[in-house]
Order: C-alpha cells, then sequence, then structure tokens
C-alpha cells in the first residue's frame, strides 16, 4: 500500500506536471521520448566560465593570496553562507554574528572583497544555503530548536511559518538576502546573482505538500530584488545529482512497464518539482494545453549542483551513468525555449572521508566529459562550473563540522576542497589538472 506522503506526491504531480506530456498528433512517432545520445567530447572549462567557490571560514583567509593568483584563471566567484552559520554560531553562541547578511559583510570586509572588487571581469555570485549542514532539515535563522526531528514538520516548514506565524521565516530570508546585498553594494562590487537553497530537491522528498509554499517564498524574493536591486538575477539551488538519483525514481511509472530512470520519468520529475519554480500557475496551465507554448520564465538562470552520493557508485565515478546529465539537453530538445536561460554549476563535487585528489579529479573529469554539447542541436549555455570547496579547514574547524557531537557535517565536508589546508601551488593534483585545464 503506498504511503501518504507517496500519495501525495502523485496528487500533486498531476497538478504541476501535465506540462511535459506531449500530445502526439498522426504525423508524430509514437511512444516516449528517450534520452538523446551522450554527446562526445569534453565540456571545456576557460576564465570565462570557471568559478571559484568561497566560502566564511578562517581557513580561507590564510589563502587569499593564492586564492587571489586562482583569479587570473577565473572570472567567477561563489560566495556561499548558511541562512544561520552553524559554524559561526558555535563559535560565537551569537545569533546575530551567525547570520547570513553579517557572515557575508565581515568575510567581505576582511580583505576578501578587496581582492575581488578591481578585477573588472570578475562575477560574484551569492548563495544563501537554507539547510543544515548534514542536510537532514532546514537550518532555523535564529539557532532555535524548530528543526530538530521532532518538531520539524509540525513547526517548521515554510507553509507553517508562513500562515500561524506571519511568515517570519520567509520575511527573515528576505531582510537577510538584501541586507547582505545592501553591504555589498551591487552597484560598487561585481555581485551579479543569488541563489537560494543548495539543495532544495531534498526539501521537496522530505516535505512535498511543503513545495507550493516555498514557491510563494521565491515570487516574494523576486519582487523584492526588483524593487532594491534590479540588476541582481535570482535562482533556486537544486543538486542534480540527487535529483537524478532520488527524485526522478519517485516518478518511475512502474505499472507502466518503466524500469529504472527514464527519461519521462525525468520529464515528470521536472515538471512537479523545477517548472513551478521557474513559471507562473498560468504559463503551467498554457503549457498543458499547447506544447509548443513558450512560457516566460521567472528567474533569470538554471542554478545546479552535481554532488552524486558516492554510495550507490561502487566503482567511483566512472560507475556515474552516460545519461546522468542528459536529461537536461534532452528537455531543452523538445522545449528549445527553455534552453534560454544559462545554466549555472554553482557546486561540483565528489564526496571523500579523506585525502583523494585522484578519485576527485576522476569526477571532474567525468562531470566534463558528460557534459559536453557539441552533437546537440539546442545547447544548454553552461556560463559556470565551480568546484565545491577551495581548500580544507583548517584541523579545528574540521573538528567542529564534522562531529556528531557538534554540527554532524559529515567528514566528507573536511576534504571538499581543491587545495590542502595550505595551498602548495607547486602541488597539481588531479583534480587541480582538471579544473584549470592543465
Amino acid at each position: 500500500m503506498r504511503s501518504m506522503t507517496t500519495l501525495f506526491r502523485v496528487a500533486l504531480f498531476s497538478l504541476l506536471a501535465s506540462p511535459l506530456f506531449f500530445a502526439c498528433g498522426e504525423d508524430e512517432p509514437a511512444g516516449p521520448p528517450e534520452f538523446l545520445t551522450p554527446s562526445s567530447g569534453q565540456l571545456a572549462l576557460n576564465p570565462a566560465n570557471r568559478a571559484l567557490f568561497a566560502t566564511p571560514v578562517r581557513s580561507l583567509y590564510t589563502t587569499l593570496d593564492v586564492f587571489g593568483a586562482d583569479l587570473d584563471a577565473a572570472n567567477h566567484v561563489i560566495l556561499q553562507s548558511q541562512m544561520h552559520s552553524e559554524l559561526g554560531f558555535l563559535r560565537t553562541g551569537d545569533a546575530n554574528a551567525a547570520s547570513f547578511s553579517k557572515q557575508i559583510e565581515d568575510f567581505w570586509d576582511e580583505d576578501f572583497g578587496v581582492q575581488l572588487i578591481d578585477r573588472a571581469d570578475t562575477q560574484v555570485t551569492l548563495v544563501l544555503d537554507l539547510q543544515r549542514m548534514n542536510r537532514e532539515w532546514l537550518v532555523d535563522w535564529r539557532g532555535l530548536e524548530r528543526d530538530e526531528p521532532g518538531n520539524r514538520e509540525a513547526s517548521f516548514t515554510f507553509q507553517l511559518r508562513q500562515s500561524e506565524n506571519n511568515s517570519d521565516y520567509q520575511q527573515a530570508i528576505v531582510g537577510e538576502l538584501l541586507d547582505a546585498l545592501d553591504a555589498l553594494d551591487p552597484s560598487e562590487s561585481p555581485v551579479v546573482r543569488v541563489v537560494v537553497g543548495t539543495e532544495m530537491e531534498r526539501h521537496y522528498l522530505s516535505a512535498p505538500q511543503d513545495w507550493p509554499y516555498f514557491v510563494a517564498l521565491l515570487r516574494l524574493l523576486d519582487t523584492s530584488l526588483a524593487e532594491q536591486f534590479p540588476t541582481v538575477q535570482l535562482s533556486v539551488g537544486i543538486n542534480w545529482s540527487h535529483f537524478m538519483e532520488a527524485v526522478v525514481p519517485v516518478f518511475v511509472d512502474a505499472e507502466a512497464g518503466e524500469t529504472g530512470v527514464t527519461f519521462p520519468a525525468v520529464q515528470r520529475a521536472w515538471a512537479a518539482v523545477i517548472d513551478p519554480l521557474y513559471y507562473s500557475e498560468a504559463d503551467l496551465l498554457e503549457l498543458a494545453e499547447d506544447a509548443d507554448y513558450e512560457a516566460t520564465p521567472l528567474l533569470d538562470f538554471y542554478a545546479f549542483a552535481s554532488i552524486p552520493d558516492p554510495a550507490l557508485y561502487a566503482g567511483g565515478p566512472r560507475d556515474l551513468p552516460d545519461t546522468h546529465y542528459v536529461g537536461i539537453p534532452t528537455l531543452f530538445d523538445l522545449q528549445p525555449f527553455r534552453a534560454d536561460l544559462p545554466l549555472v554549476w554553482f557546486n561540483v563535487g565528489w564526496p571523500v572521508d579523506s585525502e583523494r585528489p585522484e578519485v576527485t579529479g576522476e569526477f571532474m573529469e567525468r562531470f566534463l566529459a558528460l557534459n559536453a554539447t557539441d552533437d546537440y542541436d539546442v545547447k544548454p549555455n553552461h556560463t559556470m562550473v565551480a568546484w565545491w570547496g577551495y581548500n580544507y579547514p583548517l584541523e579545528n574547524e574540521c573538528d567542529q563540522l564534522s562531529d556528531p557531537g557538534n554540527i554532524d557535517a559529515g567528514l566528507n565536508v573536511c576534504f571538499r576542497g581543491m587545495y590542502g589546508t595550505i595551498p602548495q601551488v607547486s602541488n597539481r593534483t588531479r583534480l587541480i589538472r582538471a579544473f584549470f585545464g592543465q
């Protein structure tokens, strides 16, 4: 018997997924569409689409010189922090100091902004992470206990904060983002984009009934940005790898004989999770009636992470399916207007629990190979690719981040960087060579 959560997903899909079902006319081939053949070649990284990742931790302050040198090969910077920094709060016990806006402002003022502001080609994307570092749930914006297991769906969903708490969480998110932008002043700095959330598909899976209320928050953010910072672009962070691994299987129609991850299942999952982020209800209804209708997107770019679950790939990155990313160009090929938005890969990484640059380098190579676009008529416009860490955190930071008694983010948080704790520029690992094209 299906669980209530599964039944809800099916019901929600019936409302949201219809835009990606295509009617077959007399001259159209029968049968559902299939994945395009993976393109040959390789996605080429260069300064125009290469991005460096930064987050407000002490270890990065010690590497600013190397970071500045690497900016010669990367025109983009990802500056990411949580809505409530768990590490910042653990250090200070001060919820205000741990807030997104304060973390970003302090980091920018401590010579980080100086590294960026006078570089004519540099663009900065702010990423506002709404989840805990262990990815179990949303992070409470005041460091309170509302996101503990017993309280989560009962007191800390977007729906409940909106309907029973005067949208306090939503207003706090808008306020933190606007305060951070005000401190950095996009008219004087290279901040051009904002990504809200990093793996929001996880929230969809945890509480699918909450998705329309998260969408409502995005509309509020979009309106607020348009009023105060009209040049700043907005999007939502989705981990495409987890989307393929965990969300798409929910939409596989086993009763129709589908097995494995099929492209029709990707269509259904995209329609239920991603389309409502990008299009109005009116446009979704139009798409349901006319597959050739060109809907007007409400967000400015696709913001995808790619962080696979290594436990699913016994042979490592080489076992990542050839079709892992092909659903994107296949979808664009069926409805080319979707390719009008640029595609940003703001977090790309392979979790490891020890120093293993060979494995992470192999994944970077695999990612670039599987995202080649040369053979497609409708090509995704990859405007940015960022590895999900710059250098390893210091030992005390690692202990606090990974300790199950503290933040419990997992040991992989200690080994996300391209560099070790103290970057050795002469040590060109497989990951560094793949990322910098050397």
